[in-house]
């Protein structure tokens, strides 16, 4: 539940690079404008809205070919005139993977996250634990790769009416335009099966750009498209989002 943002997903390569630093630290800041602040049917409002985040994840390789990632992430989002849909956001949680070599780099995952929402007075309205397991496969292209997975997360979310499980097919790829300056496409389409017997088909798109002008800093601009259609009147929605923001990176 919640927003997604591009830090919200993980690049392939870029996780599973063996010279990449176990300890990492992330913050950033970023501004976006939604079409739909409160991802209604109906009588959307746009707005714009900034997005603050505080991000660490220690990454263990042992094996030949195993990888477990401890993850944690702090969010605020503030809006400029819809004070009252302000929120934070913390996910955190543990993700292990294996790579197959022999299948072609085919990559097995399983990750636990817990997520809990909280409006701008720190008021809890939002808690859940999810289940994850999943296959991805990428290939080299070019001067980048191609990646496309699967995934099924099974939720357990307080309140119980939000609680859905999701079923998933993605693809994207990722190009290096220059040593530091890079691009993505991304889709997603997945079933939301909510308890109670509701189910959405969401989808979503995006397309974004990364220029990494230091060692440990970036810009970033991204414009995604979301839809997302239900059996139940009354809900599904529509929304584009441009946004782009600067973030500090550090790693040990």
């Amino acid at each position: 539940m919640g927003r997604e943002t591009v830090s919200d997903r993980n690049l392939p390569k870029l996780d599973s690079e063996n010279s990449s630093p176990p300890l990492r630290i992330a913050t950033g800041l970023s501004v976006f404008h939604t079409s739909n602040a409160s991802l209604v049917r109906e009588r959307a409002q746009s707005a714009a809205y900034l997005v603050g985040e505080v991000a660490t994840s220690y990454q263990w390789k042992f094996g030949e070919d195993w990888v477990l990632d401890l993850r944690a992430k702090q969010k605020v989002f503030r809006y400029n005139k819809l004070r009252h849909l302000d929120y934070e956001s913390l996910n955190m949680g543990p993700e292990l993977s294996r790579n197959f070599e022999r299948l072609g780099d085919v990559k097995l995952f399983a990750k636990y996250n817990f997520q809990r929402l909280t409006d701008h007075f720190g008021e809890e309205f939002y808690r859940d634990h999810t289940i994850e397991l999943g296959v991805e496969k990428t290939v080299d292209w070019r001067d980048g790769y191609v990646y496309a997975g699967y995934s099924s997360t099974l939720g357990w979310a307080d309140p119980r009416a939000a609680q859905r499980d999701e079923h998933g097919l993605y693809l994207g790829s990722w190009f290096d335009f220059s040593r530091d300056f890079g691009g993505e496409i991304y889709y997603r389409a997945a079933l939301y099966d909510y308890i109670g017997g509701r189910r959405d088909l969401y989808q979503t798109a995006e397309a974004s750009l990364v220029w990494d002008f230091t060692e440990h800093t970036s810009l970033n601009a991204s414009f995604s498209w979301t839809r997302d259609r239900s059996s139940r009147a009354g809900f599904g929605y529509d929304e584009w989002n441009p946004g782009g923001g600067l973030s500090l990176r550090i790693r040990f």
